[in-house]
């Protein structure tokens, strides 16, 4: 398993540089610069090149120049940089360590060469051959030392291991299988999942092709039976794993078949053991024995090179620490052989920095053998069907910017000129051009830890996209979007950056996009022939890029024009579909679409009723794909969304959720949110979907109900009664199936009945917010919250009767609400409950005194309490103004019932808030005094 395997080297190395005396230097050293600060640098070259009497550790460099400082003092290195180049230009360095992201490897290494310094390189080499084509050239062609850093190779027990091989005793090589896994998997949010960055399991993991090859003496493989790849759940351009049968001939002259089989996230055993003993290893298989490798890649740690007898069934088993058929006669700077100490980095350095003194090393791997390396893997993705990789086209981001910026100032040099023909078309070349360039890329759609590399990417990609946007900016000084031939496209490129929430959106690209959105909105809306330029941007856009990218997130719910699907054809019990990413592309890889469409709803204004429900067929399954999707936070988004699009709906009087028969659809759509409650559920992400999935849910609800037009003005009275007792009963649904029993799942309070117990409330803020949900219901219900005393006067009691409740004044203060409504909708009945009332609100008010003593003591004490003076303040005002509504309920009351117990009620509640405060003096603030009835401040008002 290589992470644990890498861990154990880290281990290792750290103990032997104490263990083993650091060397003297000596004075012809060779001065050391290590690009990057990635963690595989200690065990790499940092802990060899100290026990190296040839090797200085010099100068180490970062993006980030405190990150660098910061090794080089942990690591006692001499200079830090913070930038590359700056390595790169210092001369006193003679040699490079390159670790930069796989994607990285050629631009670095390239820049090194061209600096003239001898490097060696991490693998794999380049992201392909033909890169590592051009780095072996340029290497010749200055003349200095290149070294692919496969470094078990130059291990004396794969020397070892391939004497074994090749000593004719077992006979030819018939098979081999070389596996290497990771259980528990590469972390989520690590680099090697990065397509841009070179990730994928043939690419880090390339290990078990070296193995393969270098068993076999092989460059290319003579077939390509068959290769699977198991693609990233977050992006499937790269491979989570790969299972590839090829053939090679051997060294005898006569095919070998072997298996190969990477795999960054390695199941565990039934789902609970990782496996731990999974070390990368090879067998192989000969006419008369089975010779197994295990632990090939770091052999220093553990090793045994296994020689089991076909025939016999008896096994020998092979160590070889130092020394070998290759190093045996050696004399290194360890002594004859080497040190057994020595790890598989130390004794590639040793052969490195042979080389590079002009020393023939004991071993070596030439450039041609890393390129074709680069070539097998290169087959393999082909053959896979997984895309070309090029770290050239796919994250030179610096090189783009270099560009961009150059045409950002030649623009603005140029000024805002008018243009011929021939600048028009090399306008919107341009336009084209810097409106790809300003995209996010898809590396803000995995959820990863932070990490130096994914921050630089990041940093990079916001600097291209910013530049990107500038360029736009300029150029329409010249040729304003809205004359652009690619006008559709510009604006998907600034609508990407129109919300501040999104991760790759920086206050300065906002400013660019937002600016030039509302120049082209603006003028196109100026006269009839330009607005209808812009809706026709707007569905071109929704047609040819939103549509297509959401065309495969299917929903059996709608049909294609946008329609409730009255015959729906479900999905398979399991649909493996759900599990392909390559079914989302919005999340994955356009991860701006999102945004984008989110800024087209956000243009439908109250005189564009024709367009809203042209392009409403277009809107609908993107809205109900997010909804739908299995990310909380893509949930919340489609919940905005939809709520979004109804508000011009509402405004516009369309009956368009009518024609479509879509509330339903959308109501099924919005259920399942509401359920999203913890433990299952973290508080934070709960509260961000429900704060969004109820107001989505009341306002599609509402929506409906205004907007259903009646069949005739003969029939209008009685359509009106039945819109109504629909719109009424599906409030009833969501207070009595939703927000009830959610904030008793979330709480331990009683659901039928006030209990002497008082409730607890482990999630205080979503209990706020599911109250001040119960508010908008209760609002829209009116009189018909009669219904459901029983339901709201538990809820108020255990909560506005809770001692801690003053802990977090927000829920009181929205519980007080849900009391103050319902005393005002309610009041025919609530004099049935004005006992469980009064005890709540007596109760609250106490607690709420007690609590305001505790902060005039902590006050006294040193303590700030302005603010929690004033919060207290406000809940005894507002609570004050709910008893003033329900005694002027109660005085008031209407008999509607026979009246005896209503009569009762109102002529005995003067006594009973008098034995109240006869009880508890301090209740005479609540019960007894006047309040200003012109005061807002006691009903809530601000």
């Amino acid at each position: 398993m290589a992470l644990v395997a890498q861990s154990a080297t880290f281990i290792h190395q750290y103990i032997s540089s104490f263990l083993h005396s650091k060397p003297r230097k000596s004075p012809e050293a060779l001065k050391l610069g290590i690009l990057s600060s990635a963690q595989i640098n200690a065990a790499a070259v940092i802990h060899p090149a100290e026990t190296h009497p040839d090797v200085i550790l010099y100068a180490i460099a970062s993006r980030d120049a405190s990150t660098a400082a910061q090794a080089a003092k942990q690591y006692n290195i001499t200079k830090s940089y913070g930038s590359y180049q700056e390595l790169l230009d210092d001369p006193a360095v003679d040699i490079v360590y390159v670790s930069t992201p796989n994607g990285q490897h050629y631009e670095w290494t390239s820049k090194a060469l061209q600096a003239g310094k001898h490097v060696l390189c991490e693998k794999p080499f380049t992201s392909n051959a033909d890169e590592a084509k051009g780095l072996v050239s340029l290497a010749k062609e200055k003349g200095l030392t290149l070294e692919e850093a496969f470094h078990w190779q130059f291990h004396p027990a794969a020397h070892a291991w391939r004497h074994i091989l090749e000593s004719g005793q077992h006979g030819r090589i018939l098979r081999t299988k070389a596996v290497m896994t990771a259980s528990p998997g590469v972390p989520k949010g690590d680099i090697r999942w990065q397509y841009d960055l070179g990730g994928g399991s043939a690419m880090d993991m390339t290990y078990a092709l070296s193995f393969t090859r270098y068993a076999l003496r092989a460059q290319h493989p003579k077939a390509i039976n068959s290769v699977t790849a198991r693609v990233s759940s977050d992006d499937p351009r790269v491979d989570a794993a790969m299972y590839a049968y090829l053939t090679f001939v051997g060294p005898q002259d006569t095919e070998v078949h072997s298996q190969i089989y990477t795999d960054m996230e390695r199941q565990w055993v039934v789902g609970v053991v990782p496996r731990f003993w999974e070390l990368p290893s090879i067998e192989v298989e000969t006419e008369r024995a089975i010779i197994f490798f295990y632990n090939a890649m770091m052999p220093h740690l553990y090793h045994y090179i296994s020689v089991t007898d076909k025939t016999t069934g008896q096994t020998r088993h092979h160590k070889q620490y130092n020394g070998g058929p290759l190093w045996g006669n050696v004399m290194t700077t360890g002594g004859k052989g080497g040190s057994s100490h020595w790890s598989t980095y130390r004794w590639q350095l040793e052969a490195f920095v042979d080389a590079v003194k002009g020393k023939a090393p004991a071993y070596w791997i030439p450039g041609e053998d890393s390129i074709c390396q680069m070539e097998c893997i290169d087959a393999l993705y082909q053959a896979a069907g997984l895309p070309y990789v090029s770290s050239q086209g796919n994250s030179s981001n610096l090189e783009i910017c270099e560009s961009l910026l150059v045409a950002d100032n030649f623009l603005k040099a140029r000024g805002p000129k008018d243009l011929c023909r021939a600048d028009e078309h090399a306008a919107n070349s341009i336009y084209s051009w810097a409106g790809d360039a300003a995209l996010p890329s898809p590396v803000y759609a995995q959820i990863e830890e932070p990490s130096d590399e994914k921050n630089d990417v990041i940093l990079e990609d916001q600097l291209r996209s910013r530049i990107a946007l500038s360029v736009l900016a300029t150029l329409s000084e010249s040729l304003p979007v809205s004359k652009a031939e690619n006008a559709a496209d510009i604006v998907i490129a600034l609508a990407s950056f129109s919300s501040t929430e999104d991760p790759w959106t920086t206050q300065e690209a906002f400013t660019y996009a937002t600016t030039l959105l509302n120049a082209f909105a603006s003028t196109t809306a100026t006269n009839k022939e330009s607005n209808t330029t812009f809706w026709s941007v707007i569905e071109k856009i929704l047609k040819d890029r939103i549509r297509p990218l959401f065309a495969k997130t299917r929903n059996p719910a709608i049909t294609s024009a946008g329609r409730k699907n009255f015959h729906p054809v479900p999905l398979p019990r399991f649909d493996v579909g759900i599990l392909d990413p390559e079914t989302k592309p919005w999340k994955i890889q356009d991860i701006y679409a999102t945004t984008v469409l989110s800024w087209i709803i956000q243009q439908y204004k109250p005189t564009n009723q024709t367009n809203l429900e042209t392009h409403f067929p277009l809107l609908v399954p993107p809205i109900l794909a997010l909804i739908d999707d299995d990310t909380t936070s893509i949930k919340t988004k489609g919940c905005t969304l939809l709520r979004n699009l109804l508000t011009p709906i509402q405004q516009t009087k369309s009956p368009i959720l009518h024609r479509t028969n879509l509330t339903s659809v959308f109501e099924d759509a919005l259920k399942p949110c509401l359920l999203s409650l913890p433990t299952i559920t973290p508080e934070p992400d709960s509260i961000d979907l429900l704060k969004e999935a109820y107001p989505a849910l009341l306002a599609l609800q509402k929506t409906t109900y205004t907007n259903t037009p009646s069949p005739s003005p003969q029939s209008q009275s009685k359509t009106q009664s039945n819109k109504r007792e629909t719109y009424i009963s599906r409030l009833t649904t969501t207070l009595r199936e939703n927000l009830v029993p959610s904030f008793h799942h979330i709480s331990s309070s009683n659901t039928t009945s006030l209990s002497s117990d008082f409730a607890s409330f482990p999630y205080p803020r979503l209990s706020t917010l599911l109250l001040e949900q119960m508010v908008s219901v209760l609002g829209e219900l009116g009189i018909h919250t009669t219904k459901f005393l029983q339901d709201i006067v538990p809820i108020l009691h255990n909560t506005l009767a809770n001692p801690f409740g003053p802990a977090y004044p927000p829920m009181l203060l929205a519980a007080v609400e849900v009391a103050r409504v319902v005393v005002l909708n309610a009041h025919p009945r609530v004099w049935r409950w004005r006992g469980e009332l009064l005890d709540a609100l007596c109760s609250c008010w106490i607690h709420v005194v007690e609590e305001e003593r505790e902060i005039v003591d902590r006050g006294k004490r040193g303590g700030e309490n302005g603010s929690e003076g004033a919060v207290m303040d406000r809940l005894k005002k507002e609570l004050r103004g709910v008893v003033y509504l329900l005694k002027f309920a109660l005085q008031n009351s209407i008999q509607v019932d026979g009246g005896k117990g209503q009569l009762e009620a109102k002529e005995n509640l003067d006594k009973e808030l008098r034995e109240l405060v006869d009880a508890d003096e301090r209740l005479k603030g609540l019960l007894l005094e006047d309040i200003d009835a012109n005061d807002g401040g006691f009903f809530g008002e601000a």
